[in-house]
C-alpha cells in the first residue's frame, strides 16, 4: 500500500551517498533484507517530486506535499567574496602539465579558492554566477549546493556557430586551447546529470553543428548517445578519441594539438537515414557478439512472451470500438514507467479532458477504483501518491488547433524529450484526429504513408517508441454473428498502417461472454527475437478499476 511520509527519512529511506542526480536507485529498505542479493538496488527515488517505487517489490510512497521542496526549486546564485586569482602553482598544473594554453584561463570563468584549496570554475548565465564547481589534483568534484545546472561557458554559443560539447572542464579548455574556432563548452556533472537541458533549449537551437567529445568510456557513451537522442541526432556529430585516449586532454598529452584538431574535424554524424558501410556498425555488432540481443522491455501483463517494447520502433495499435485499445495502452504505459522509468508524450484527444485520462491512469497506477462506493476503493493518500508519479512520467500534448497537423504534435514532443527525462514513449491516440489536417489533392494513401514516414523517422532520430492507435474500417462478422479479430491491414485508410509498422497489435473482447479473457493479439514484429513474436496472450479484466492482468494461456497459443 502507498503511503504518504514527513520526510524520506521518515519512510527509512536513506539518500546519504546516493550522489547528486536528481533521480537515483538504491537499496530498497522494504526488501532488501529478504533477497538473496541484499545489495541489489531497486528502489528509485525522484528528489524533486518525493516520490519512490521498488520495481521489485512494487513498495512506492511519497513525501508529504507540505513537507516537501516545491518541484520548481528557487535556485542559490553564489558569490563570489574572496580573491580568486589562479596561484602560479595551479597555472603551472594546467599549463605544464595538462597542455592548457594560459591565454584561455581567463577569469570570467575560471578562478581558485584558497578555502576549499580547489580549482573553481565560475558558471555564467548572460554574464551573471549561477553556480561555481571546484575541482583538485586529484579529480575530486563538488560544487554550491541548489543552484542551476547549465554549460559552462554558454554565453560563448552564438548563431549558426559550431558546438563542442565535453564531458570534463579540462577537456573544454584543451578544445578552447587547440581549436579558436570553434565554440567549446562542458556539461556541468559529468555524465551524470541532463538536467542542463531544461534551461538549454533556446541556446542549444542556435549552433549550426554540434559536436559530441565525450569521454571513451561507458559513461561517457552512454552520456554522448543520450545527449544526441534528446538534442536531435540529425544535428550531431560523434568524436572518437585516439586509441588509449579517454578524452581530449589525454589526446593533446599523449598525441598533441594537430591530433585533437583532427578528432574534432573527423567528427561523424549520426547514420540516420541513406547508404552506410558496415564498418560504421563494428562498435554495436561487437557489443551484440558479447553480450547477446538486448531484449526490449517488457509491458507487463505476461504480454512480455510475446511482445516488447524497444526505443526507436513504430506500434500500431487496433480494435473495435469499445474494446479497450486505450485503456491496454494506459496499463502499458503505466508497467513501463513503473519498472523502466520511461517517460510519455500524450496525444490523446478522444478523453473529455486530460483529467478524465489522469483519472483513469490513477486507477492504473494503484490498481484500484477511483469512483466512491465501488469495494476496495483507493484511498486519499494513495490517489495523491499517484498523481504525483503520474506528474513526473506522463505529458499530456493539447495543441490549440482544432485540428493539429502531425508536425505540430511532433515539435511539441521534441521539446518535452529536450527538456523532461527519459521521455521515451509517444502515444497518438486516435488516427483519426489527424486525419482532418490532410491536403487537398492528397490521397488518404499518400497520407498515411506520408504521416508514418515521419513516425518511423522521429522514433529513430529521437530514440522514442511511438504508439498509433486507429480504427479498423468495417468490423467484420462470422457465422455465428459475432464480431472476428481486427487486422492490421483492415484499418480505415491504407494496407501502410501494416507494412510501415515495427509492430501490430489488435485487442479483442468477447462481447457476448463477459467472463471470457479478453485476447491480445500480436500480429506483426519486424525483429523477431528481440520484439517478440506472433501469438496471443490472454488476459483478465477488472473494469472496476481498469486494469489488465495476465490470463489463463492456451498451450497452443503460448509456443
Amino acid at each position: 500500500m502507498s503511503k504518504l511520509y514527513d520526510s524520506f527519512e521518515a519512510a527509512g529511506i536513506n539518500l546519504s551517498g546516493a550522489g547528486d542526480n536528481d533521480t537515483v536507485t538504491i537499496e530498497c529498505p522494504e526488501c532488501s533484507g529478504t533477497r538473496k542479493k541484499k545489495h541489489t538496488r531497486s528502489l528509485r527515488v525522484t528528489r524533486s517530486a518525493g516520490l519512490w517505487t521498488c520495481y521489485h517489490c512494487q513498495w512506492s510512497g511519497a513525501v508529504r506535499q507540505d513537507h516537501h521542496v516545491p518541484q520548481r526549486p528557487t535556485y542559490n546564485k553564489p558569490t563570489i567574496t574572496f580573491e580568486s586569482e589562479l596561484p602560479q602553482a595551479v597555472t603551472d598544473y594546467l599549463v605544464k602539465e595538462r597542455g592548457i594554453d594560459p591565454e584561455v584561463l581567463t577569469p570570467d570563468i575560471i578562478g581558485f579558492s584558497p578555502a576549499r584549496k580547489k580549482i573553481m570554475f565560475i558558471y555564467r548565465r548572460d554574464g551573471e554566477i549561477v553556480n561555481l564547481r571546484y575541482r583538485d589534483r586529484q579529480k575530486r568534484y563538488s560544487q554550491e549546493e541548489n543552484c542551476e545546472h547549465i554549460l559552462w561557458d554558454r554565453d560563448k554559443i552564438t548563431k549558426n556557430c559550431e558546438l563542442v560539447i565535453y564531458e570534463g572542464e579540462l577537456d573544454k579548455l584543451t578544445g578552447d586551447s587547440v581549436d579558436p574556432d570553434r565554440v567549446h563548452c562542458s556539461v556541468p556533472n559529468g555524465s551524470n546529470s541532463f538536467q542542463f537541458l531544461t534551461n538549454s533549449e533556446k541556446v542549444l537551437e542556435l549552433p549550426a553543428k554540434i559536436i559530441l567529445a565525450g569521454d571513451m568510456d561507458a559513461p561517457g557513451r552512454k552520456m554522448v548517445e543520450e545527449l544526441a537522442r534528446r538534442i536531435g541526432k540529425d544535428r550531431c556529430y560523434k568524436v572518437t578519441w585516439p586509441a588509449g585516449c579517454n578524452d581530449a586532454n589525454d589526446t593533446l598529452l599523449t598525441h598533441g594539438a594537430d591530433t585533437v584538431r583532427q578528432c574534432l574535424d573527423d567528427a561523424q554524424p549520426w547514420p540516420i537515414e541513406g547508404v552506410h558501410s558496415p564498418s560504421e556498425y563494428i562498435e554495436e555488432i561487437t557489443e551484440l557478439y558479447r553480450h547477446g540481443v538486448k531484449q526490449g522491455v517488457d509491458p507487463g501483463m505476461g504480454l512480455g512472451r510475446k511482445m516488447r517494447i524497444s526505443p526507436g520502433c513504430l506500434s500500431v495499435g487496433t480494435a473495435i470500438p469499445n474494446h479497450g485499445k486505450s485503456t491496454i495502452l494506459n496499463n502499458i504505459m503505466v508497467n513501463i514507467a513503473k519498472s523502466a522509468g520511461w517517460s510519455f508524450a500524450v496525444f490523446s484527444p478522444e478523453y473529455a479532458s486530460p483529467a478524465h485520462h489522469v483519472r483513469n491512469l490513477i486507477q492504473t497506477w494503484t490498481v484500484k477504483p477511483f469512483t466512491e462506493g465501488v469495494p476496495g476503493r483507493m484511498s486519499e493518500d494513495e490517489a495523491v501518491i499517484a498523481i504525483r508519479n503520474i506528474d513526473q512520467h506522463f505529458h499530456f500534448i493539447l495543441p490549440e488547433e482544432a485540428a493539429p497537423d502531425i508536425d505540430t504534435i511532433l515539435s511539441r514532443a521534441k521539446q518535452l524529450i529536450r527538456q523532461k527525462d527519459n521521455v521515451k514513449g509517444l502515444v497518438i491516440d486516435p488516427w483519426n484526429k489527424l486525419e482532418a489536417s490532410r491536403d487537398r489533392g492528397q490521397s488518404e494513401t499518400e497520407y498515411v504513408a506520408e504521416v508514418l514516414n515521419k513516425l518511423t523517422y522521429f522514433a529513430k532520430q529521437f530514440g522514442v517508441h511511438v504508439w498509433l492507435i486507429a480504427h479498423p474500417k468495417k468490423m467484420e462478422r462470422g457465422q455465428d454473428g459475432s464480431y472476428v479479430v481486427p487486422r492490421p491491414w483492415d484499418i480505415s485508410g491504407s494496407a501502410h498502417f501494416f507494412s510501415m509498422a515495427d509492430l501490430c497489435w489488435t485487442i479483442f473482447r468477447h462481447v457476448h461472454d463477459p467472463e471470457a479473457d479478453v485476447e491480445f493479439h500480436v500480429q506483426k514484429v519486424r525483429d523477431a527475437g528481440v520484439d517478440g513474436e506472433l501469438g496471443v496472450v490472454r488476459l483478465k479484466f477488472d473494469k472496476d478499476c481498469g486494469v489488465y492482468s495476465e490470463g489463463e494461456q492456451k498451450f497452443e497459443e503460448m509456443i
